[in-house]
């Protein structure tokens, strides 16, 4: 007989490494250990896991705004920083609302991920409470690339 000791659930994980994220000369490379601890999820989510979300993120938020990003360069702005915008805690708004995007992105999608095939009931209340955080995580993106290009955050539906 053999004992496996397992570290207690309240012991703090050691924080991954992070790697850097390149999305091309406009947008600010990304660290993966700094979005991690902005997205607030632990040790819950593999780093592997992790990474592959925050590049299907950047991918998602960069296109979203390529035609805003084309009329930037055309401008004269080579990078994000370069646009004029409010700075706060020295740093640019809009680099600010770029990684609320991706990090709104991030979280839609790590929980989309994690929804169980669980025919229970208890199954079914946890995919509905996933539902609504899924639903709010992507209304958050939207609002950060709507607010990122200055327009309205309105969001029309039809009945």
């Amino acid at each position: 007989m053999s004992l496996i000791a397992l570290p207690p659930v309240d012991q703090e994980l050691p924080e991954p490494e992070g790697q850097e994220i390149d999305a091309g000369p406009f947008w600010p490379e990304q660290d993966t250990a700094q979005l991690r601890a902005l997205a607030q999820l632990g040790g819950e989510v593999s780093e592997v896991r992790f990474r592959e979300a925050a590049l299907n993120a950047i991918i998602a938020v960069t296109r979203d705004l390529e035609d805003w990003r084309a009329a930037q360069v055309a401008a004269g702005y080579a990078s994000l920083d370069a646009v004029p915008a409010q700075q706060v805690n020295g740093e640019s708004a809009k680099i600010i609302l770029f990684r609320r995007a991706l990090l709104a992105t991030i979280r839609a999608d790590l929980a989309e991920v994690s929804r169980d095939f669980d025919a229970t009931a208890a199954g079914d209340q946890r995919s509905a409470r996933l539902e609504d955080v899924i639903n709010d995580q992507r209304r958050n993106a939207r609002w950060a690339i709507r607010d990122l290009i200055d327009r309205p955050r309105n969001t029309v539906e039809l009945i």
